[in-house]
């Protein structure tokens, strides 16, 4: 994670970026899927980099979040009646 990269602790990244402490902990563990442009920003800026820079490092991981662990595959719903 870029906060990690960076060194600093999620409550250094709440103060620097203006928002509650336990916010970028919400951001990591998915409970905020999109804090939207004006957080993120702020984010972005407090971590020394650009938006863009930011959703490049952080949403390749959002992938693996995503996941339900249900089987939606070809053929999953012929199981279940």
């Amino acid at each position: 994670m870029a906060r990690e990269a960076k060194g600093m602790s999620m409550r250094q990244l709440a103060k620097a970026a203006t928002v509650s402490g336990s916010y970028p902990s919400h951001i990591e563990c998915g409970e905020i899927a999109d804090p939207g442009t004006e957080i993120a920003g702020r984010l972005a800026t407090a971590l020394g980099m650009t938006l863009d820079e930011l959703l490049a490092v952080e949403i390749p991981e959002a992938g693996s979040i995503a996941t339900t662990g249900h089987d939606v595959g070809p053929g999953a719903a012929a199981g279940a009646k």
